[in-house]
C-alpha cells in the first residue's frame, strides 16, 4: 500500500454526528418556514405600500390630522392598505386574486377634499348660531343662504324662522321644501351645552336626520364648534373648551365619509393651548368681523368634488 493511500490516525476519537430528535427537527422546521413567510410578507408589504401611496394621493384628508383616507360605501370587504380603506365589492362570481394586478372601477363614487371657489356655495344653505351670522353678515357667498339666528341650537331650529332673500320669514322645513341644496353646512350645539355634550349631540343627531329626509342628495358639513377663549371660559365654566371639544367629538362620529363630512375650523383660530386666541377675540366668543373672510378661504379649501375612482382592487373570475 502507498504511503498516500495509508488513512491517517489522529490520535483521538472520531465524533459520530449527533442526529436532531424528532422535537428538535420540527422546532427548526417551524422557524425556518416563519422565516419564509415573513419575508414574503416584507415583499408583498412593500408591494401594496407602494401602490397604496398612489391611492391615498386623491383620498379623503381628515381635517384634523390631514391624514388620507378612503372610505367607500360598500361595506361588504375592507382592506387596509396604510391608512386607507379601500372597500371591494365581492360576489359570488369573483374572488380577490392580487392587488393591483389589474384595475377595475367602483359602481360607487368617490369624495375628497379640494380647494374651490366661490362658485361652489352657489348651491350651499349655512344653519347656524350667532358664529354663521358672523359668516353672513361679515363675508357672505354671494349666491348662498344662511339660516342663521342668534342663540338658537338644535332644541330651538325647528321653531325658529328667519329672512331668506326671496322667501321671507321661513322656517327650516318649509326651506327645504322650497328650495333644493346641493350643501349644507351645520353648526349647532354651543347654546345648549349646559345640557351635557352627549344629551346634546343626541338631539342634534335626530335633527341630522331630518335634515337628510329633507334634503337626500345634499353633501352635509357638520361643522365643529368653536372654541372660547380661556377668559370666557372661566367666566362661564360651562362653556369650557373641554365641554366644547368633548361636543365636537360626538359630533364628529356622525360623519360617514360619503356625504356627510366632519370639518373643524379651530386650528385657524385657536391659540397654543387650545383656546379661542385673545388677539382675535373682542368677546371671547366670536373672533373679529375681520376674521370672518379668512373662514371663508378656509372652508374653499374643504370643498368635496365627486370623482370616480381609478384605481381599487383587481379581482379575477372564479372558475
Amino acid at each position: 500500500m502507498s504511503e498516500q493511500s495509508v488513512p491517517v490516525n489522529s490520535g483521538g476519537p472520531r465524533r459520530k454526528k449527533k442526529k436532531l430528535s424528532r422535537q428538535e427537527s420540527l422546532a427548526f422546521t417551524v422557524l425556518l418556514w416563519l422565516l419564509i413567510l415573513s419575508m414574503i410578507g416584507f415583499a408583498v408589504g412593500m408591494m401594496i405600500k407602494g401602490n397604496g401611496s398612489q391611492l391615498l394621493s386623491t383620498g379623503i384628508s381628515s381635517p384634523d390630522t390631514e391624514e388620507k383616507i378612503y372610505v367607500y360605501p360598500t361595506k361588504e370587504a375592507l382592506l387596509i392598505v396604510d391608512s386607507a380603506w379601500i372597500g371591494v365589492p365581492m360576489t359570488n362570481d369573483t374572488v380577490v386574486s392580487h392587488a393591483f394586478r389589474k384595475m377595475i372601477e367602483l359602481e360607487e363614487s368617490q369624495f375628497y377634499f379640494q380647494d374651490v371657489d366661490d362658485s361652489y356655495f352657489d348651491d350651499a344653505l349655512f344653519i347656524g348660531d350667532s358664529r354663521t351670522v358672523g359668516l353672513r353678515d361679515y363675508a357672505p357667498f354671494e349666491n348662498a343662504d344662511y339660516f342663521a339666528s342668534e342663540g338658537i341650537g338644535t332644541y330651538t331650529l325647528e321653531d325658529t324662522e328667519v329672512e331668506i332673500e326671496g322667501l321671507g320669514e321661513i322656517g327650516l322645513w318649509s326651506l327645504l321644501k322650497r328650495r333644493e341644496y346641493g350643501k349644507i353646512y351645520i353648526m349647532l350645539g354651543l347654546n345648549e351645552i349646559w345640557a351635557g355634550p352627549e344629551e346634546v349631540a343626541e338631539n342634534y343627531k335626530e335633527l341630522l336626520d331630518k335634515i337628510r329626509e329633507a334634503a337626500p342628495d345634499a353633501l352635509i358639513f357638520i361643522q365643529a364648534n368653536l372654541y372660547v377663549s380661556a377668559s370666557y371660559a372661566e367666566d362661564e365654566p360651562v362653556f369650557s373648551n373641554d365641554n366644547i371639544r368633548a361636543l365636537n367629538k360626538n359630533l364628529s362620529k356622525f360623519a360617514n365619509g360619503k356625504d356627510i363630512f366632519y370639518i373643524d375650523v379651530n386650528p385657524l383660530f385657536e391659540n397654543e393651548n387650545g383656546d379661542l386666541d385673545d388677539e382675535l377675540t373682542g368677546d371671547g366668543a366670536h373672533v373679529y368681523a375681520s376674521l370672518y373672510q379668512e373662514w371663508d378661504e378656509w372652508l374653499k379649501t374643504r370643498g368635496i368634488i365627486l370623482k370616480k375612482p381609478e384605481l381599487v382592487f383587481e379581482i379575477e373570475e372564479k372558475k
